[in-house]
């Protein structure tokens, strides 16, 4: 049985990140408002509100809020000696169930108040997450993110993405820009823009290392996208970092 230890929150900020770590114990993230980027050994994906991560112990991750809509978590660190795994799990989900458990246990914890019922609690809360499921019209779109998200750095095509999540070219197209309201192309864009000007800002990796890592074919190409995304130059952006 998981053995709760734990729980706090990050507060909304767009400079909040996390480098790569390992931590000793689970822990098992909710998003509360904004979105989160996440990065593991061979996985990328984002969680918006609602949505959760269960990082087992011993496995590297990366996290950084979202330069426009900062991210508002809340974390829960516990034991589980019959859980281990390799890698990250998540869930994509709008039920609003596990944040408002999240934030029950959040509040009598920071008021300092005992929780005899913390680890049936935090069994509940887990249960919850492996068994969620989510609507075929929002998983597909999930799925091309995630997909897109892990392939910045490649030269990938529509018929890429539409090949990984199952549907024809223009098929994937139209039913993408209903649910979204971008075409793949923009959203692909976009994310490669986000992830940049977050390494930008978070990381000592090199502009040109950067670029390369998110799918910029050249140091001009690079610098006019983030200069049209966000006004600002790349040097200017890492100067303005430190």
């Amino acid at each position: 049985m998981a053995k709760f230890i734990y729980i706090n929150k990050v507060k909304p900020d767009v400079r909040w990140h996390n480098q790569f770590c390992v931590h000793k114990y689970h822990e098992f993230i909710i998003i509360f408002s904004g979105i989160m980027h996440v990065a593991g050994d061979s996985q990328k994906f984002a969680l918006h509100p609602g949505e959760a991560a269960l990082y087992p112990a011993g496995v590297h991750h990366f996290e950084h809020s979202d330069a426009d809509e900062p991210v508002e978590s809340c974390y829960i660190v516990f034991e589980d000696d019959k859980f281990y795994g390799n890698k990250i799990l998540y869930k994509h989900s709008s039920d609003k169930l596990l944040r408002e458990l999240a934030s029950c246990l959040y509040d009598r914890f920071s008021a300092g108040r005992a929780i005899p019922f913390a680890d049936d609690f935090l069994e509940l809360m887990l249960k919850i997450f492996h068994a969620e499921t989510m609507p075929q019209n929002k998983r597909f779109v999930n799925e091309a993110d995630e997909f897109m998200y892990k392939h910045l750095a490649s030269s990938i095509s529509l018929d890429d993405i539409a090949n990984a999540v199952g549907k024809s070219k223009f098929l994937f197209i139209r039913q993408y820009q209903q649910q979204t309201g971008l075409t793949p192309i923009q959203a692909l864009w976009q994310m490669r823009c986000k992830e940049a000007v977050a390494l930008l800002k978070y990381t000592t990796l090199s502009i040109k290392e950067i670029a390369f890592r998110t799918g910029f074919s050249d140091a001009g190409h690079f610098s006019r996208r983030i200069k049209a995304y966000c006004a600002k130059t790349p040097k200017k952006i890492r100067e303005t970092s430190n």
